[in-house]
């Protein structure tokens, strides 16, 4: 079944997945990037968080909405 991918608008053949395999990927990387600075800096605000790894805001505010980390 072909899709388009909810992030890039992509097409992409999939059952199950609403994001191709790009776009996971790099949801994946920055979820890393976010994660590992977070560990290694603890205490920083959403802005200053944002701001050190390059990821947008909003993307952590969803993973925290998602409970992949406490923030």
């Amino acid at each position: 079944m072909f899709k388009n991918c909810k992030r890039c608008g992509g097409v992409f053949n999939s059952v199950t997945l609403h994001i191709c395999n790009e776009c996971s990927n790099s949801e994946k990387d920055q979820y890393n990037k976010v994660k590992e600075y977070l560990e290694k800096n603890p205490g920083l605000n959403l802005i200053q968080l944002s701001k050190a790894t390059g990821v947008k805001a909003d993307i952590i505010l969803r993973y925290i909405k998602e409970d992949r980390f406490e923030y």
